[in-house]
């Protein structure tokens, strides 16, 4: 029971930093549901229709949706003292949501709002920092610096999606079996091949 109410606190989190950066530029999502308690999330999940996003109060949603800049950096993560492995987590957490909640109708990858900001945008920013981090050019992370990067699985989801050989490779070349905690604790999809359809 745990794990299952763990599971969706975790997906309802992602689906929300989506929202964060596409609700106000979306008019065909549906209700925005608050709540303030864990047993209302795991309730409101269960009665949810298409399109609707429920949120914790003063949770990842209460903010401007401008947690992506236009060069598709993350500007509240690299303000962070873990900067580069926040920005890893972000990206991943996105890569999840557009896998997990992307339809044929509503394919999240592609969706970009106005001016510009999307998945594409993201991927594009972060993808060269994990091809040559020496280059990147904002402060270190102050621990695990030297862990990162590993397996990233916005690389493998999009480099599928996309079939861009250049995410795949990258994917297969980092470290497949982290054995830090911290590391492990900050990759939101361990496995994800599993969500991917053949």
């Amino acid at each position: 029971m745990y794990n299952n109410i763990m599971r969706i606190i975790s997906f309802s989190l992602m689906i929300a930093i989506i929202a964060y950066i596409s609700l106000s530029a979306r008019e065909d999502l549906g209700k925005v549901i608050q709540v303030d308690s864990i047993e209302k999330l795991v309730t409101q999940v269960s009665k949810a229709k298409a399109g609707d996003v429920i949120v914790l109060k003063n949770g990842i949603y209460n903010t401007k949706c401008n947690l992506m800049d236009l060069d598709g950096s993350f500007p509240a993560e690299l303000n962070r003292t873990k900067p580069y492995g926040y920005s890893l987590f972000i990206i991943d957490c996105l890569a999840g949501v557009a896998q997990f909640a992307s339809t044929s109708d509503d394919d999240l990858w592609n969706y970009e709002l106005p001016d510009g900001r999307g998945m594409k945008l993201g991927m594009e920013f972060i993808s060269k920092y994990i091809e040559n981090k020496s280059s990147w050019p904002f402060k270190k992370d102050i621990m695990y610096w030297d862990e990162w990067p590993v397996r990233h699985p916005s690389l493998i989801l999009y480099g599928i999606k996309f079939e861009d050989k250049k995410y795949v490779n990258l994917w297969e070349g980092l470290e497949p079996d982290p054995k830090s905690f911290e590391i492990i604790r900050n990759l939101p999809l361990r496995h994800p091949l599993l969500w991917v359809q053949s």
